[in-house]
């Protein structure tokens, strides 16, 4: 890791609000009546999968 990188910790933290994050995303595309709401988690998982694309291509964990 870098000097004055983010520590371990701070990734494990921010990696796991991600997940959170999609996770409440994917229940409402599923499981919401509004269409509203439906196409607006539809676009933050978009905006997640390419702020995080190269991240994703080269990290399998």
């Amino acid at each position: 890791m870098e000097a004055g990188g983010p520590t371990e910790d701070i990734i494990v933290d921010v990696k796991s609000r991600l997940t959170l994050l999609m996770d409440v995303m994917k229940m409402m595309l599923t499981q919401q009546h509004s269409q509203i709401y439906k196409e607006e988690a539809y676009l933050i998982i978009c905006d997640l999968l390419v702020v995080f694309c190269d991240q994703l291509a080269t990290n399998t964990k």
